[in-house]
């Protein structure tokens, strides 16, 4: 016995369209990801680089996790475009992109910067990602839709964290960001992700100079900045020694923001480079947090000790194949004798929380240390650099050892800062 055919299939209405319903063909879904790939790489690499130039310990904190994240996402999307086969998706150019970014990260200081970022573009962001789930499909391209939905969820988060923000070591240096804040507002224009014609763009306010990175580090005004910190090389007793340590940990947020000045000056870099320099970044900034808690934990506040931030401008001065090369293959490689050594006298003093936050910081640092044995060749080939890995790293240890000569206190310490 055969089933007889349903009655609708041959109805006028079996075409129509149905009621509420839209879609976007697989061309102009891999256009609008492309351009959220695009929008979020390059606002993740200039977030990594404003990073030195936000006073706020507690905010650089955030900033450093809200930067991994931001890279997850655009590894997300680019993921999404290679199943769509839109393999050439990371070199896509969109006009005007750069130099919106680039505007709006043309703040005068942090605080600009900060209520631009997370009251204005995040928000932004946000509704142009939403408008793109509206139109289209669930089903089919729920994989899209899914990752997007991540994507906005975790944006209203970082949105959420600026809204209940307040700096934990010092006051707002300046509340008047309004009238940045509405620049950047018009600079977000429509047509900035959806394609078609520019439109007209604003020109910086007067007195605004282009963003092309941050050239001295800032720090709350409560902390003590100073070139040296005034301690002895070592120190004289177990409790001395520890402390040492632990200071020396707290001083990695400048390698951390040296690592964000690298993500943005290397444009030319694949988009694999970034996401790695993204987590390693990261990682420097929690090896300062757990430097900040060993201490507290001691007894020792953050505004009790000095902050250093000279070698953020050595290294500002060198071409980003050379600072990379310096910070991973020299400093950090050059360093596990010396943590292993922590490690053993933790132990042997029976402090066991002490010797867990050293082991945790090594197992990073072999991490690190790989991505400069994988990086570094790269960057060679691709700034057309045509000295090999070793010459390039003995060339590293030389400036290394004009710095110690220059602060010749801080000799033992200085390999990893």
């Amino acid at each position: 016995m055969t089933s007889s055919f349903p009655a609708a299939i041959n109805s006028g209405t079996a075409t129509a369209i149905p009621a509420g319903w839209s879609s976007i063909l697989p061309p102009d879904c891999i256009a609008q990801l492309t351009a959220f790939f695009a929008f979020q790489r390059e606002l993740m690499r200039t977030e990594a680089a404003w990073m030195a130039g936000v006073p706020y310990w507690d905010a650089k904190q955030a900033i450093a996790r809200h930067v991994l994240a931001d890279a997850h996402h655009a590894e997300s999307l680019l993921k999404r475009l290679h199943e769509l086969k839109a393999t050439s998706a990371e070199h896509k150019q969109l006009a005007g992109l750069e130099e919106a970014v680039r505007d709006i990260a043309s703040a005068a200081h942090g605080d600009e910067w900060l209520f631009g970022l997370y009251t204005v573009v995040k928000p932004w962001f946000v509704q142009e990602l939403e408008s793109y789930l509206l139109l289209s499909d669930p089903v089919m391209d729920e994989p899209s839709g899914s990752l997007l939905a991540t994507v906005i969820e975790d944006q209203r988060r970082q949105i959420a964290w600026f809204h209940g923000y307040k700096p934990k070591f010092s006051d707002w240096e300046s509340t008047d960001t309004a009238a940045w804040c509405a620049f950047v507002r018009s600079r977000l224009t429509p047509a900035l992700l959806r394609g078609g014609e520019p439109a007209k763009t604003p020109s910086l306010p007067e007195g605004y100079t282009a963003f092309g990175g941050i050239a001295a580090v800032r720090r709350d005004r409560t902390f003590k900045v100073q070139n040296k910190s005034g301690y002895p090389r070592d120190g004289a007793t177990y409790a001395e020694k520890r402390f040492l340590i632990f200071y020396n940990h707290i001083q990695e947020m400048q390698f951390a923001e040296s690592l964000g000045a690298t993500l943005y000056e290397t444009a030319a870099m694949p988009w694999a480079f970034h996401h790695d320099l993204a987590r390693h970044m990261a990682d420097e900034v929690r090896h300062a947090t757990m430097g900040q808690i060993r201490l507290e934990q001691l007894g020792v506040r953050l505004t009790e000790v000095p902050m250093q931030t000279q070698h953020y401008e050595f290294r500002s001065k060198l071409d980003p194949l050379e600072r990379f090369c310096l910070m991973t293959l020299v400093m950090e490689s050059t360093a596990f004798e010396r943590k292993r050594g922590h490690v053993e006298l933790f132990e042997a003093n029976g402090d066991t929380v002490s010797a867990l936050y050293e082991t945790y910081d090594i197992k990073d640092e072999m991490l690190h240390t790989n991505l400069g044995h994988v990086w570094v060749p790269i960057l060679l080939r691709v700034y057309h650099d045509s000295r090999s890995v070793s010459e390039l790293t003995e060339h590293c240890r030389a400036q290394i050892s004009q710095v110690i000569s220059e602060y010749p206190l801080d000799a033992a310490n200085m390999i990893k800062r």
